[in-house]
């Protein structure tokens, strides 16, 4: 495969919505370091290793090609809405423990954000998502930052696999006595991953009540915008999920959308091709996307559990763990939020546990149906019989949620009698 290739399966896979200009890579804190390719990596993996190597060696050329890359393809939308900096809050300065808002209220569990693939606590939209948690609880908010500055944390979400993210997640919140209670959490897309990931390997100190917007949760299954699944399809999950007449409607009635400029054999051809790429040890050690991708093709089934994090977390094929089960009920409620127009997360029905048919990749297994469901690998249908989970959606695209219902979700979720801490 060209080299050009492999550059476009990185790219698709790693870009976000955000724009970024020179930012600064002094390194200040004790981040986990990148991987560097040894000889064999290299002749095996040229062109990631190269991509690696310019992410540590000259990353702000890096990221200004890949951002004007992205923005040419129509992969990145260039403006970002901003909210605005109440300064009734304290602003900590941004350090270990990523940017913090603080209110007066010592009476609320303090809440933790985590982005998204190629974003980062220092700069774009997340300090003004972590604002406007803190101000509508009034209390302590903050985003983990798994890097030292902004530009090596956006590498990290790249080249930091989702194990050691979730280490370097749980470091951080265990160095930090305002989470020695509990506290709840928000994940935006590949942060929801970091977050899950944390609940059933650690949850010590415990998340209380986890709300994941356009979460990339059940992973996977196609590169963003390229969807070669489902093209005439309807959303098959109960409507009664949405958040309003209109959601309701436009979720019974809008089709996945498919990208005009790729057809859907081209789009299947991308995606054997990502399948054929995680599937393997390199990638899953330093490719955090490889680590979700997930391939229900019966070909792919063997590899996907041999190598897969997504297939070890949820206790697939010869992985089992049981503490998973344990820490994964443990949560006292989730909250799993969808964006009907979602075309990054394929299929987005994931954000809601739903995953593609493996015998027919014209429709979508809704959560009930899925094999993690029925076979309760991982606590999944226990935590649903319970009433753990709530369903949502939201009118926009990829973490596109408006304010004013992410505001609705904190102060329902997050605000009941039962986030308080006990006096």
């Amino acid at each position: 495969m060209n080299s050009s290739m492999i550059n476009y399966f990185i790219c698709a896979f790693t870009l976000s919505f955000c724009s970024y200009g020179a930012l600064g890579s002094e390194k200040t804190g004790s981040s986990p370091e990148r991987h560097i390719c040894d000889d064999e990596e290299r002749q095996s993996f040229p062109n990631t290793c190269g991509v690696m190597d310019r992410s540590i060696q000259e990353p702000n050329d890096l990221l200004k090609e890949m951002t004007e890359w992205g923005i040419n393809v129509g992969y990145i939308d260039n403006t970002t809405t901003f909210l605005g900096v109440d300064t009734k809050y304290k602003v900590h300065p941004v350090g270990d423990n990523g940017f913090t808002y603080e209110g007066d209220r010592t009476d609320v569990l303090p809440i933790v954000s985590q982005h998204g693939l190629f974003q980062t606590c220092f700069e774009s939209s997340m300090p003004n998502w972590v604002k406007l948690a803190a101000e509508t609880t009034g209390g302590y908010a903050t985003c983990i930052n798994i890097g030292d500055n902004a530009i090596d944390e956006i590498f990290n979400t790249v080249f930091l696999n989702m194990e050691k993210s979730v280490d370097e997640f749980a470091r951080k919140i265990r160095a930090n006595p305002k989470f020695s209670n509990g506290f709840n959490a928000i994940g935006f897309s590949q942060g929801n991953a970091v977050i899950r990931g944390y609940i059933i390997k650690y949850n010590d100190p415990p998340v209380k009540n986890f709300i994941s917007v356009d979460g990339v949760i059940a992973g996977v299954s196609a590169l963003p915008f390229c969807d070669p699944f489902n093209v005439n399809s309807t959303f098959p999950v109960d409507s009664s999920h949405a958040t309003s007449l209109r959601s309701k409607r436009s979720l019974e009635s809008k089709p996945h959308i498919q990208n005009d400029g790729l057809k859907k054999h081209i789009c299947m051809l991308f995606a054997e091709v990502a399948s054929a790429l995680s599937y393997t040890t390199f990638m899953q050690k330093h490719v955090f996307p490889a680590n979700y991708f997930v391939d229900r093709h019966p070909s792919m089934k063997k590899d996907f559990l041999k190598y897969s994090v997504q297939a070890k977390i949820s206790n697939e094929g010869s992985h089992f763990n049981e503490t998973y089960i344990a820490n994964f009920l443990s949560v006292d409620k989730y909250v799993w939020v969808m964006g009907l127009l979602d075309k990054t997360v394929i299929p987005r029905e994931g954000e809601h546990w739903g995953e593609v048919d493996s015998h027919d990749f014209n429709k979508i297994v809704p959560m009930k149906e899925t094999n993690w469901f029925t076979s309760d690998s991982f606590g999944l249908r226990t935590a649903y019989n319970e009433g753990k989970f709530t369903f949502r959606t939201h009118p926009g695209s990829h973490i596109k949620i408006p304010p004013a219902e992410y505001i609705s979700l904190i102060e329902e979720f997050f605000l009941s009698t039962s986030t308080y801490y006990n006096q």
